[in-house]
């Protein structure tokens, strides 16, 4: 076989969301345990999420914020692909949701993104407005944070520095982080961690800036984006366990007492 056409095949495509239909399409593209990173938007704030399942209709999502069901959401994936939908179900820790339309969500979650204006994939980020120190060599200051994500952040500081200049970011329930400065002007900042900042870490971060968030009640993730209930009959899958309602604990042990 030549080498053409054995490159041919490695770079066969996916088949395509429009080719199937119903069932069987959410059979051939669902993408499980992603567990990719994506920003959410609801109501004009936005936070973090991971993905773990996907398809062309729509998503389940690991959340460590409240939401609502019904409202309105826009996924932001790292891509820069963003997605509009409806938030379907919670349950637990989870979130399903709904697309407004049929999308093609394995060219979104490629690298090669079939929008030209999308030619970086970087890791989402949030708009903050945290304090913070930044120390270079032995010098200490205080530092505005104005984005930040798992790699890096975007801050404010009275101060100049050159590019690649090694630093120590400090933040409250965050800790030390290690990077570099790799840009700087007009007072703002760009700096790159030398370690990405592990997601489990982030999460406790966002939970400790926001008390009134309430841990998320471990409950068996759902099969797909739809609610276990919306499986179609021929699906040989077994049943999902019972869920509970996001934030309700114990109610199954109290009724036993």
């Amino acid at each position: 076989m030549s080498l053409g056409m054995m490159d041919l095949m490695r770079r066969k495509p996916a088949v395509e969301a429009e080719e199937v239909t119903g069932a069987e399409r959410r059979r051939s593209v669902r993408q499980a345990s992603l567990l990719e990173v994506a920003k959410m938007t609801i109501g004009g704030h936005s936070e973090l999420c991971r993905l773990r399942d996907v398809s062309a209709d729509g998503l389940c999502a690991e959340l460590y914020c409240p939401v609502t069901q019904d409202e309105r959401v826009i996924i932001e994936l790292r891509t820069g692909h963003i997605i509009e939908g409806r938030i379907a179900w919670v349950s637990g820790g989870d979130m399903g949701v709904a697309f407004a339309s049929a999308m093609p969500i394995t060219e979104m979650l490629s690298h090669c993104s079939f929008d030209g204006r999308v030619t970086t994939v970087r890791a989402p980020r949030l708009d903050v407005d945290i304090a913070a120190t930044l120390q270079v060599r032995h010098f200490a200051q205080p530092a505005q944070v104005v984005n930040l994500s798992q790699s890096g952040c975007k801050l404010l500081l009275d101060d100049y520095f050159d590019a690649d200049t090694p630093c120590v970011l400090q933040i409250e329930h965050l800790g030390a982080l290690e990077g570099e400065i790799k840009w700087w002007r007009d007072r703002e900042g760009g700096l790159m961690f030398d370690e990405a900042i592990p997601y489990a870490r982030f999460v406790e971060w966002r939970r400790a800036l926001n008390p009134h968030w309430r841990a998320a009640d471990e409950a068996p993730p759902p099969s797909a984006w739809f609610p276990p209930e919306a499986q179609e009959v021929e699906d040989s899958a077994p049943a999902p366990r019972p869920m509970r309602l996001f934030g309700q604990r114990g109610g199954a042990l109290a009724k036993r007492r």
